[in-house]
């Protein structure tokens, strides 16, 4: 009877164990780098993967070598989006996941427009330009 009983705790524990496996199987990965348009390496770009079916976001940044990796992702479809300072903001859309792949998006940043305004201010100096002569007025 004991035997009978530790085989079914043990047949139990290997079903939950099995299902625990399948479920963590079920999930795609949706990787890529992050460049610019000369190839040059785009590293702490912000990477955003939205799944559009249900709006949930993955948020990471490209590594040191430009890298990101958006792992354990629920199969649909996806949107992908890179922004980093000084470049226009990347956008992919139409990305269908399945379960179990891996999903290459490689982003090439093209250069932004430059934001930043720099205002200066000076008094005015008084020159003629008529007559070489010097003056401590």
């Amino acid at each position: 009877m004991r035997i009978l009983r530790i085989s079914l705790y043990f047949t139990i524990l290997l079903m939950m164990a099995g299902k625990l496996f399948a479920q963590s199987g079920a999930t795609g990965t949706i990787l890529g780098t992050v460049t610019d348009t000369s190839g040059a390496i785009v590293s702490n770009a912000k990477v955003t993967v939205t799944n559009t079916a249900t709006n949930v976001e993955f948020r990471t940044a490209s590594g040191s070598s430009g890298d990101f990796n958006a792992p354990s992702l629920n199969p649909g479809p996806y949107k992908v989006t890179v922004e980093a300072p000084g470049f226009e903001k990347y956008v992919t859309s139409n990305i269908v996941l399945t379960v179990n792949q891996k999903v290459r998006v490689d982003a090439a940043l093209k250069p932004g427009a430059v934001t930043e305004t720099v205002e200066t201010s000076a008094q005015a100096v008084s020159l003629n330009t008529d007559s070489a002569e010097l003056s401590n007025r």
